[in-house]
């Protein structure tokens, strides 16, 4: 089941890198927790429920800015099961057109059932 697991991660990656923001929500259970509470970010540190829930986490963060520019690593299985992916992420200021890189991040996915049930983010330097 591990393989399958990472299989979705790195397809919800393949998705994220072609700006296709509906085909990801086939893979998330309806139910879905999106756990940014580690984010360290004003205004988006919540844990966000559900395909509304995300879509919602989503509107808020892009509010900021006019692009996204990622890479990521290939997603990895742990232990317990959850998938993570390294992910480095540089923005550009909604208005001023100034690039912004952030600190390396961990998302951990946790999928059950084909779905991803769970999202977290952590910060690499808190793993």
């Amino acid at each position: 089941m591990g393989r399958e697991n990472v299989e979705i991660v790195r397809r919800l990656y393949e998705c994220f890198r072609a700006r296709d923001n509906d085909t990801p929500f086939d893979f998330y259970a309806d139910d879905i927790v999106w756990d940014a509470t580690a984010t360290r970010i004003p205004g988006l540190e919540h844990v966000y429920r559900g395909h509304e829930g995300v879509r919602e986490f989503w509107r808020q963060w892009l509010e900021a800015w006019d692009e996204i520019d990622f890479d990521s690593d290939e997603p990895i299985e742990l232990e317990n099961g959850q998938v993570a992916v390294l992910v480095r992420q540089r923005n550009c200021g909604r208005g001023t057109g100034i690039w912004v890189d952030m600190d390396p991040y961990y998302h951990r996915w946790t999928v059950a059932d084909g779905k991803v049930i769970h999202l977290e983010f952590r910060w690499a330097d808190d793993t």
